[in-house]
C-alpha cells in the first residue's frame, strides 16, 4: 500500500478536513484537558438525552449546519487518540504562548466564537510582527471559507461575483501554506507541543512526517473537490483545481501518485463497465453492437473525468482511453462478423445488410473519440474503409451487378439486351469510375463483370445473331472497361475475329449484288430463285465465324460479387 492509503494526514485531507475537526465540533479549545475532554462527553451525553443542542460550533461562512450528536460524540472519541488529536491541533487555531494560551486575546475571541475580531488580530500580528502563528491561524480561516464555499457550490452553483471570491481565498490560503510548509519555527512550535502533551505514543517524528507529506495532502483535497465537480459535469470548476493544486507547492508534491490515488474509484468504474459490456456481448454475439453503444455511453462522462485530470500525453490517461475502444470495438466487431458469416436471402431483404454497415460505421466513428494511440487509431482507420466499401457494394455495386446479370439471361434479342446495358448500367458504372467513389479492387470487379457480360452479347450477336458489326461495337465497349489482363487479350482477338466477319459480309455483299443483277438481265423469270441459289452458296460461308476459344462465352469473374473485409 502507499503512503496516500496509509498516512493518517493522507486519509483525513478531503474537503471534510475542517468540518470534521473534533475542536471545531465539540466546541473545545485546543488546550483542552483529558478531563476537560472527558467532562465535555458526559455533558454532550446528557444534552443528546434531553434533546438540546450537541454543542457550539464555529460557523465559518453563513448557512454552515451546527454538528449532529453522532458528529460530536465521535469527535470526542478522537481526542482520546493522541495522534489523531495532534493531526486536529495541527489543523486549529493556535495560541501565540502554548504555555499562557488564555492570555492571548485571538485565542479568547475563538473560544467566544467571534472569529472576526480573531481574524484582524492576526492580520495586524502578521503584518506588524511577522507572526508565524497569526500566518498559520489566518491560513486556517481562508481555508475553511475556501472548503466551505465548495460545499456549498456543489449544492447550488455560486454565483460568478462569489467563485471570484472564493478563488482569493483559495489564494490567501496556500500564499501562506506554502512558505509555513519551509518555516522551522512553525515546525518547531509544534514539536514543542508535542513534547508538551508527553504521551509516548506521539513522537516528533510525527511532525516530521507531517511536514513532508503535507504538500500532496493538500493536492489531495483540490483533486477530490476537482472529482466532485467532475461527476457533476461542471468540467471547468474541475480544471481549476486541478490547474491549482499543479501550480502550488512549487514541486514538493507528486502530483501525478495522488490524481492516480484520487481516480483509483474511476478507474475502477470503467473496469466494471468494460467487463460487464464484454461479458454480454460474449454471451450473446448478435447483440454486441448494442453493448458497444451502451459502453461508450456510460464510458463517456468517466473518460471526461480522466480527461480534465491528465495531461494529453499521460500515459494512465492513454491506457484507460484505449482500453475502453478497444472493448467497444471487441463486441461491435463480433456482432458484424456472426452478420457477414451468416448472410443469406433472408436478411439481404428490406435493406438489412446496408443497415449493418451503417451501424457499425457510426460504432467505429465513436470509437475513434477514446481511442489515444497511434496504432489504435489506425485500426479503427481500416475498418471503416474496410466497411464503407462494404457498404457501397451492397448499396450501389451489388444491385448493378445483379441487374447486370439479370439483363443478360433475359428475354430479347442480342441488340435489345445491349441497349439496355447502354442506357441502365454503363451510365451508373461510369458515374462510379470517378475517383474516390469505389475501392480500387471493387471497380476493377465490376468493370470486369460488365466488361464479361457485354463480351458475351457480342459473341451471340456474332455467332448466333450473325451481325459481326453489332459484337465489334459489343467488343470495343467491353475492352474500355475490360480490367484483367486474360479478358483484355481475350477481347483483343475477338475484336480482330469480329472486324474480319464484319469485313467479310461487306465482301460478300458486294458479289452478291453483282450476280443478282447479271442473272435479271438474262434470267428475268428465274430471278428470285437465283438469288437464293446465290445467297445459300456464296454470302452464308462469309457470315458465320468459325467457333475459337477465344470466343467462348465466359460468366463474372467471382470476385465481382464480394464483398472486401480485409480486416474485419
Amino acid at each position: 500500500m502507499t503512503a496516500l492509503e496509509t498516512s493518517s494526514l493522507l486519509k483525513a485531507a478531503t474537503p471534510d478536513l475542517y468540518r470534521r475537526n473534533a475542536f471545531r465540533l465539540t466546541g473545545l479549545p485546543m488546550t483542552a484537558s483529558t478531563r476537560e475532554v472527558a467532562r465535555q462527553a458526559d455533558k454532550l451525553k446528557m444534552l443528546a438525552e434531553l434533546g438540546g443542542q450537541a454543542a457550539q460550533h464555529l460557523a465559518v461562512v453563513p448557512g454552515m449546519e451546527p454538528p449532529t450528536a453522532d458528529e460530536v460524540r465521535e469527535a470526542t472519541q478522537r481526542l482520546k487518540d493522541v495522534e489523531a488529536r495532534a493531526l486536529d491541533e495541527f489543523f486549529w487555531f493556535w495560541p501565540e504562548d502554548w504555555e499562557k494560551p488564555d492570555s492571548d486575546e485571538a485565542f479568547a475571541a475563538v473560544k467566544k466564537n467571534d472569529l472576526d475580531a480573531a481574524f484582524a488580530i492576526w492580520l495586524q500580528r502578521e503584518t506588524e510582527q511577522r507572526s508565524f502563528v497569526a500566518s498559520h491561524n489566518l491560513a486556517l480561516i481562508f481555508h475553511m471559507r475556501a472548503l466551505e464555499w465548495a460545499h456549498l457550490d456543489f449544492v447550488e452553483p455560486l454565483p460568478k461575483e462569489r467563485v471570484a471570491k472564493v478563488a482569493g481565498y483559495w489564494k490567501q490560503a496556500f500564499d501562506r501554506w506554502e512558505w509555513l510548509a519551509d518555516d522551522d519555527r512553525l515546525w518547531e512550535a509544534f514539536k514543542s507541543r508535542i513534547r508538551q502533551v508527553n504521551d509516548p505514543a506521539l513522537t516528533t517524528g510525527f511532525a516530521r512526517r507531517l511536514r513532508s507529506e503535507l504538500p500532496q495532502a493538500f493536492d489531495k483535497i483540490n483533486a477530490e473537490l476537482a472529482l466532485t465537480y467532475a461527476e457533476q459535469g461542471r468540467y471547468d470548476a474541475t480544471q481549476w483545481h486541478v490547474d491549482f493544486l499543479k501550480s502550488s507547492h512549487a514541486g514538493n508534491d507528486d502530483v501525478s501518485a495522488t490524481l492516480d490515488v484520487v481516480l483509483a474509484s474511476v478507474f475502477s468504474r470503467l473496469s466494471r463497465l468494460i467487463e460487464t459490456a464484454v461479458k454480454k456481448a460474449n454471451e450473446k454475439k448478435t447483440e454486441g453492437m448494442a453493448h458497444a453503444s451502451a459502453l461508450l455511453d456510460s464510458a463517456g462522462p468517466v473518460l471526461n473525468i480522466v480527461d480534465a485530470f491528465h495531461a494529453d500525453n499521460n500515459a494512465e490517461r492513454t491506457h484507460h482511453f484505449d482500453e475502453v475502444s478497444e472493448a467497444a470495438l471487441s463486441c461491435a466487431l463480433g456482432a458484424y462478423r456472426v452478420f457477414n458469416d451468416t448472410r443469406d436471402a433472408k436478411n439481404e431483404r428490406g435493406g438489412y445488410a446496408v443497415q449493418m454497415h451503417q451501424k457499425i460505421a457510426q460504432i467505429l466513428k465513436r470509437c475513434k473519440f477514446p481511442a489515444i494511440s497511434v496504432d489504435l487509431r489506425k485500426r479503427i482507420e481500416g475498418l471503416e474503409n474496410d466497411v464503407k466499401n462494404n457498404l457501397v457494394f451492397d448499396q450501389t455495386v451489388k444491385p448493378l451487378v445483379e441487374l447486370t446479370m439479370a439483363i443478360k439471361d433475359s428475354h430479347g434479342t442480342t441488340v435489345q439486351k445491349l441497349n439496355r446495358m447502354v442506357n441502365e448500367i454503363f451510365p451508373h458504372v461510369d458515374a462510379l469510375m470517378s475517383p474516390g467513389k469505389l475501392s480500387r479492387e471493387m471497380c476493377d470487379d465490376l468493370c470486369d463483370c460488365v466488361a464479361s457480360v457485354v463480351r458475351n452479347l457480342g459473341i451471340e450477336a456474332n455467332n448466333t445473331d450473325g451481325m459481326p458489326g453489332v459484337a465489334l461495337q459489343a467488343m470495343n465497349t467491353a475492352t474500355r472497361y475490360a480490367r484483367d489482363p486474360k479478358l483484355k487479350a481475350q477481347l483483343t482477338q475477338d475484336r480482330l475475329e469480329s472486324g474480319a466477319n464484319k469485313a467479310a459480309k461487306h465482301k460478300a455483299s458486294g458479289t452478291g449484288c453483282c450476280v443478282l443483277l447479271f442473272f435479271m438481265c438474262r434470267f428475268m423469270v428465274l430471278s428470285v430463285l437465283i438469288l437464293g441459289m446465290a445467297w445459300n452458296l456464296v454470302v452464308r460461308d462469309f457470315l458465320t465465324i468459325q467457333p475459337t476459344s477465344n470466343l467462348t462465352a465466359i460468366t463474372a469473374p467471382e470476385s465481382s460479387s464480394k464483398t472486401t473485409t480485409n480486416h474485419l
